[in-house]
């Protein structure tokens, strides 16, 4: 696993990234993609905790982010919809209903911590009351980056 770089800023501070695609390292990319992130604590409306940042990117590579970050949020849930749906399938064909359909949402589940493990995120970002925590895999990008927003 490896390991990221943790820059913190204010929360009401606008981030600043340096210009090159936060996925691919091209320099000058010629697009800009809104991310979405919200708190996730108890007592904290997720549309309420919500923070939302641009970052530089290629136009191939936003689409790339965009469904990455999807994918990561949705698939614990499509992996247990799919076992739902299969064991509502199965159940009047036989009696292993039941365990097929918990082998194969094991089967999802080990298969999305594979996938996440071999394709993590670049940049990770958490919102909190007063500070929001920029995780990132690329020391070098952490160190632009804080470079860029000093004093936050």
């Amino acid at each position: 696993m490896s390991r990221t770089v943790s820059v913190f800023i204010r929360r009401d501070a606008q981030p600043v990234f340096p210009d090159r695609c936060v996925v691919c390292d091209g320099v000058h990319p010629e697009h800009r993609a809104t991310l979405f992130a919200a708190e996730m604590r108890s007592g904290h409306s997720f549309v309420g905790g919500a923070y939302s940042f641009k970052v530089p990117c290629c136009v191939r590579c936003a689409l790339r982010l965009h469904v990455s970050r999807v994918l990561i949020g949705w698939a614990p849930l499509l992996i247990v919809g799919a076992g739902l749906a299969l064991l509502i399938y199965l159940q009047p064909m036989t009696k292993a209903a039941g365990p097929i359909s918990w082998f194969a949402g094991a089967l999802g589940v080990v298969a999305l911590v594979i996938l996440r493990g071999a394709f993590p995120q670049r940049i990770a970002v958490e919102p909190r009351d007063d500070l929001v925590s920029f995780e990132f895999r690329d020391p070098d990008l952490a160190a632009e980056f804080r470079q860029l927003n000093p004093g936050n």
